[in-house]
């Protein structure tokens, strides 16, 4: 399903999530490979978890000023972090806490009034060296009565995000000890940050496009609770590029393929007409009916990742009705922009690596493609017990061709000629996995998986016919194309992958000098028997 990677959505109208956390979009998980300097986002993510478990779950003054310090002090940072709160009638700071180098009456005089700060976060004027680098982080609630003395958070100098990621500290620490209102923010900022992680080692971890995709998809509906996540353009060529989660069997599988694209067509269409500030489309089990989702969803969510009309859709889903989490909308949002990011990246590395598995003459699949491909069909077959074939197939008077009528049409015989055996090979109830390749030369080879002898001397045989209609130009001795056809079957005919190879090239000189123009089958162990289509 590669193939529907070669044309990736536009991203250029993705809906604007300047609101997220930290200001993460998908560029953050780009940089410049190889650059000494390039940020390490998983890096930076991971710290900034660190910091807020620490602010959430910590029991003590003490302790959290003490693991604050550690995880936040660098060596720009300042000599000491405190938890500060003001006196009783206002006049003075109360140390609650500190860590590294307390701070002297007379530091805490300069401090700026908590009730009034210019920012929710801000760094500090620096009138003493202690205090240089130190940021100043009112608590949130009531008349925000403490402030923090801070090093640097460690965000790779990003002021922005460092300003964000206090200002949650912030939340966290007052709901922990002074009024239990924010704890659900600090958690879903964690639970964020969290798939963020996940998806940002999913993309960095795995090695095709393909699974790339797959992988992120599994990590994103495991952190949005989901039961399961699909990536789908829409438009006129609509199509599910990939999905994960749940097993679905056959048959729920076909009416699950036809709600995704129902469902990706209302999200495109609702984030053109009325999108909503944070870019996602919620649909309740009532929304989902009205678009005519009745039987396997309970509630979903999409956001769409560009405009046009190849435009791809993220869509997460649940059997049940009960709401997705908070941090699951948030969790989506950035992820849009980041599936953004990673789609065309992938689209490209798939029509690279089609590129690198391919003829360029035939468009089969190349000679290394092939063996890769038998190796493990092989191994597959010999450990389940099972069938597999190998048709191999040379062109016959196929230098006279050449000599004849010249190289190009030699290359057109070539091409019409793998052409006959994809159109025959698609229609095989194993086409999902049939390998059709370019052996060598004007040799073509199949690996058809779960056939035994019967089914695929039939198969060899409508290639055979198929590749016998091809016709040649006028001037020569011949006027059609005709081909000698190979077949051996695992186990009937060898043990392994390297002994089918040998049985099925011993066919196929069979086949040749036999008369050419005919299918010949590698008997048990050798023998070999055939039949010579009518001239």
């Amino acid at each position: 399903m590669l193939q529907s990677l070669e044309a990736p959505p536009s991203a250029s109208s993705a809906p604007d999530r300047s609101d997220r956390p930290l200001g993460q979009n998908g560029q953050d998980f780009a940089p410049p490979a190889g650059s000494p300097s390039a940020p390490d986002p998983l890096g930076e993510l991971k710290a900034e978890n660190e910091t807020l478990r620490i602010a959430a779950s910590t029991v003590g003054y003490r302790r959290l000023v003490t693991e604050l310090h550690r995880v936040a002090a660098g060596e720009a940072g300042p000599a000491g972090t405190a938890l500060l709160e003001r006196s009783s009638g206002g006049g003075s700071w109360t140390v609650r806490a500190f860590a590294g180098r307390e701070l002297s009456t007379a530091v805490l005089r300069t401090l700026p009034d908590p009730l009034k700060p210019p920012r929710r976060t801000e760094p500090l004027p620096s009138p003493t060296p202690t205090l240089r680098g130190a940021w100043a982080v009112p608590l949130s609630g009531g008349g925000r009565t403490g402030l923090w003395i801070a090093p640097p958070p460690p965000t790779g100098g990003d002021e922005g995000r460092g300003r964000r990621l206090w200002e949650l500290v912030g939340d966290a620490v007052w709901d922990r000890y002074v009024t239990g209102e924010a704890l659900s923010v600090a958690r879903d900022a964690i639970a964020l940050r969290d798939a963020q992680v996940a998806l940002y080692k999913a993309a960095s971890e795995s090695e095709t496009p393909q699974t790339v995709l797959t992988q992120l998809l599994t990590t994103l509906a495991a952190a949005c609770g989901a039961d399961r996540a699909v990536l789908h353009t829409v438009g006129p060529d609509a199509r599910r590029i990939a999905a994960a989660g749940v097993e679905l069997s056959r048959p729920v599988a076909a009416v699950a393929a036809e709600q995704d694209a129902k469902l990706a067509y209302a999200v495109a269409e609702t984030s053109i007409l009325a999108p909503s500030p944070n870019g996602v489309v919620p649909f309740d089990r009532e929304a989902l009916a009205k678009i005519g989702v009745k039987s396997l969803f309970g509630r979903a969510a999409g956001t769409s990742l560009g405009g046009g009309g190849n435009a791809a859709v993220l869509l997460i889903s649940k059997s049940d009705s009960g709401a997705f989490p908070s941090h699951a909308v948030r969790t989506l949002s950035w992820a849009g922009g980041f599936f953004a990011s990673v789609l065309p990246r992938c689209s490209r590395a798939a029509v690279a690596s089609r590129l690198a598995r391919r003829d360029g003459l035939t468009g089969l699949a190349n000679r290394r493609t092939f063996d890769e491909q038998l190796a493990g069909l092989s191994a597959a077959a010999v450990a389940a017990r099972g069938d597999l074939a190998v048709l191999m197939f040379d062109l016959d008077h196929f230098k006279s061709v050449n000599d004849t009528h010249g190289h190009a049409a030699g290359d057109r015989v070539l091409r019409e000629a793998a052409a006959a055996i994809q159109q025959v090979v698609s229609g095989c109830r194993s086409n999902d996995s049939a390998v059709a390749a370019r052996y060598g030369g004007e040799e073509l080879v199949v690996l058809l998986p779960n056939f035994g002898p019967a089914g695929a001397e039939r198969v060899a045989e409508e290639i055979r016919a198929a590749v016998s209609r091809i016709e040649l130009p006028p001037g020569g001795p011949r006027t059609h194309v005709t081909t000698s056809v190979g077949l051996a079957v695992l186990p009937f005919d060898a043990d392994d992958a390297a002994s089918l190879m040998s049985a099925a090239d011993a066919a196929l000189y069979a086949a040749k000098s036999g008369g050419r123009n005919r299918v010949v089958r590698a008997r048990t162990r050798g023998a070999a028997e055939g039949t010579t289509a009518p001239r």
